[in-house]
């Protein structure tokens, strides 16, 4: 085992989620929501995965857990983020897969509306 994962940390990130609305990573000035959030097909998706889907404002948090039927596996998956946690402030967008097979990966982290880097977990 390399020594990064004996320390916990995570060394291969999974690809940063999209929003749909915030193409220039700015939501819409017109936007009252919902978001829609997109992850891509993963490396190794299988059925019974789960994922959690995060989005994170400075103050409040929201996510979202679904586990990934096997009908879904190699497509994108789509999570709608619900109009009181959609604002055009600062906001941090991942997620993690639970995998079925043991194991867990992260994805990078989305920073909208001029948010700054944040660490990996909003």
């Amino acid at each position: 085992m390399p020594a990064d994962e004996a320390e916990g940390l995570v060394t291969d990130l999974l690809s940063p989620p999209t929003v749909d609305e915030a193409g220039d990573g700015y939501l819409e000035l017109d936007f009252t929501g919902p978001a829609t959030v997109r992850l891509g097909p993963y490396p190794g998706m299988a059925a019974n995965d789960v994922v959690t889907v995060r989005w994170a404002l400075w103050d409040e948090r929201w996510e979202s857990r679904l586990r990934i039927p096997g009908t879904q596996v190699g497509r994108a998956v789509t999570v709608l983020i619900p109009n009181p946690y959609v604002t055009r402030s600062a906001t941090w967008v991942s997620y993690a897969i639970d995998r079925f097979g043991g194991g867990t990966s992260e994805s990078e982290v989305l920073a909208l509306n001029g948010a700054a880097p944040e660490p990996r977990r909003p």
